[in-house]
């Protein structure tokens, strides 16, 4: 568990690679990404929340839970730059206390989880509590492997998905 009143976050301007099928994980008030994040096959998560849980069994899954909502004004998630993570999954996930901001999760880079073969499909999801999902970059969901079909993205919130950043 991981908790505290702490406004720090976690930047990547570089370029992290996991061992296919390993993972990678930000959590933190404010998460951004500008820099290349890649786990194929495996899972990358970057969260926002004041509280969180996180569960490393060594199964091989990667699971989560944001417990208590971010408070300060940076907090968020945003992603300038790509994360791939073909044959696996990509997720943003931001609870950020209600009107706090205006977009919890900005997505203006590349997230790519493409399916690679029969039986792994790729998926991102992104998630918005407390302020809009910013959606103006790339998703990319299709099928890159031989008698493959594309995989999903599912965008649940509890506010708007404007499709370009707000001016």
């Amino acid at each position: 568990n991981f908790a505290g009143q702490s406004a720090a976050g976690v930047l990547n301007a570089g370029n992290i690679r996991a061992a296919d099928g390993g993972f990678v994980v930000f959590l933190g008030d404010h998460v951004a990404n500008s820099g290349a994040i890649t786990a194929n096959l495996g899972t990358v998560v970057l969260a926002s929340g004041s509280q969180t849980t996180l569960d490393l069994h060594g199964d091989g899954l990667v699971n989560y839970a944001i417990d208590a909502a971010a408070i300060s004004d940076r907090a968020g998630v945003e992603n300038l730059g790509n994360i791939t993570a073909d044959g696996g999954h990509v997720v943003l996930d931001a609870d950020v206390m209600r009107d706090l901001k205006v977009a919890v999760i900005n997505n203006a880079g590349l997230v790519q989880a493409r399916t690679m073969q029969k039986g792994r499909d790729g998926s991102i999801y992104l998630s918005g509590r407390g302020g809009n999902v910013t959606k103006s970059g790339t998703r990319n969901v299709s099928a890159a492997g031989k008698n493959a079909t594309g995989g999903r993205i599912a965008v649940p919130t509890t506010s708007d998905i404007p499709t370009s950043p707000p001016p």
